[in-house]
């Protein structure tokens, strides 16, 4: 019989040929408890552990974008904040939870501020994160906060090429007219 004459774990392929041995379940173990101590000390995300990709991520983002847009805000913050879980390292991811928390209503503001914050620290110079924190801040009343973010904004894009630098730029306009207005009241 083939099969007696074969190494200790081998075993015959469809077409009769011998397959490598398989990983023993020690060793995997011991592969899962490292990948595991990676993973919990910063190393490595679960995304790199599992191997998706960027693009798989960002595919999966596209489909929760497409969530958001039609309403379904629940929906689309269960698939960032998996997302997130996968790759906690992506300011884009947290920046979209944020928006995602935004949309949900003035109940979850906080929460998209804290949201963005977590992009920042990631990526200090993320327009969108500077421009939408500041934005919230803003109509928070937290004025000092805000158009600290927002002037950070436009400074970190001077040609103005995302989009949420102009929405910036408007809005620091607006406060500042704003406040030139009640101080000439005040006079």
């Amino acid at each position: 019989m083939a099969e007696q004459n074969q190494p200790q774990g081998a075993q015959p392929g469809q077409d009769g040929a011998e397959q490598q041995p398989t990983q023993s379940r020690e060793e995997a173990q011991a592969q899962l408890d490292a990948q595991f101590e990676e993973l919990l000390a910063g190393k490595k995300t679960l995304a790199e552990i599992a191997g998706v990709t960027a693009e798989q991520v960002y595919a999966v983002a596209s489909l929760a974008h497409r969530l958001l847009r039609e309403g379904q805000h629940e929906q689309a913050l269960t698939m960032f904040e998996g997302l997130i879980a996968l790759n906690p390292r992506d300011p884009n991811l947290w920046v979209w939870k944020g928006s995602t928390l935004h949309r949900m209503g003035p109940d979850r503001v906080e929460d998209a501020i804290k949201a963005y914050t977590r992009a920042l620290e990631l990526d200090p110079k993320h327009v969108t994160a500077l421009a939408n924190r500041g934005e919230l801040n803003v109509v928070a009343g937290r004025y000092e906060e805000g158009l600290k973010d927002l002037k950070a904004a436009v400074e970190n894009d001077p040609k103005g090429e995302d989009p949420t630098t102009v929405r910036a730029r408007a809005i620091l306009a607006t406060v500042l007219q704003k406040f030139k207005e009640r101080q000439a009241q005040k006079s």
